[in-house]
């Protein structure tokens, strides 16, 4: 079910159980890379001074609680205990990028993304059922220079994989559903719900449409497990020219 919901942030993330996803669904394979990322990001100038909107890719340096340049933990509405809903910068093969850390099943590179060295990962342990708790991490970043009036789009990935090593009492297991808030204050909260169940080391391309209200909006990732004694990591990619503007 694609259905797009508008909520104020807050209420948006509280209410999250009510709402379904807004946008394409569509399984990657995995497969050889080909060609390259197009460097013309399709954006036009926006403005006189012909500033651009910018989205901030997810490539960084890996590490736990090390974020891509823009990205950042976010803290409300979500756990601030580091050690017990971890979040942070991994590779596609280890936890954190950790030699350590190996996943159990690495994840494939997304076909025709080239140089794809990190991915954004938080942790989650909040079932779907669960109206109110902060048993999970999430990230945040803010998409800048927006025009007023003007549409604009973005796709992303997302996809879960395992550790084959419990978190204390917490059972290893894939996350059930990911989800992504697009936050244009006055424009309210889209969230778009990416279904994950089944999908195990898959990476799920989406594509979200806004019209933008202000200047900058606030995009939001998290995820949540099948049953609160699963433990389960998420993982966010996004290219460095996804955002578009529509019109």
């Amino acid at each position: 079910m694609d259905v797009m919901k508008k909520l104020p942030l807050g209420l948006g993330l509280a209410c999250m159980m009510m709402l379904g996803s807004c946008s394409k669904e569509n399984v990657v394979s995995p497969e050889a890379q080909v060609g390259g990322v197009n460097e013309n990001s399709g954006l036009k100038t926006n403005g006189p001074l012909g500033v651009v909107p910018i989205l901030q890719s997810t490539t960084g340096t890996p590490g736990f609680n090390v974020y891509p340049t823009g990205w950042e933990r976010r803290t409300t509405s979500f756990s601030t205990d580091l050690q017990a809903f971890p979040s942070g910068t991994s590779s596609l093969t280890h936890l954190w990028g950790s030699n350590l850390l190996p996943w159990a099943k690495p994840l494939p590179p997304i076909p025709g993304i080239q140089n794809m060295s990190s991915i954004i990962t938080v942790s989650t342990s909040r079932s779907i059922f669960a109206y109110s708790g902060k048993e999970w991490s999430g990230v945040t970043t803010t998409i800048k220079n927006l025009k007023p009036g003007k549409q604009y789009s973005y796709t992303f990935y997302v996809a879960s994989t395992v550790r084959n090593i419990a978190q204390g009492p917490l059972v290893p297991a894939y996350a059930k559903r990911a989800f992504v808030s697009t936050s244009n204050y006055t424009g309210g909260s889209f969230v778009t719900y990416v279904e994950l169940e089944g999908k195990q080391a898959e990476w799920v391309k989406q594509t979200v449409t806004f019209k933008a209200i202000v200047n900058e909006a606030t995009l939001t990732f998290s995820a949540f497990a099948s049953d609160e004694q699963d433990f389960a990591y998420a993982h966010l990619f996004i290219d460095h020219n996804s955002l578009k503007e529509v019109n």
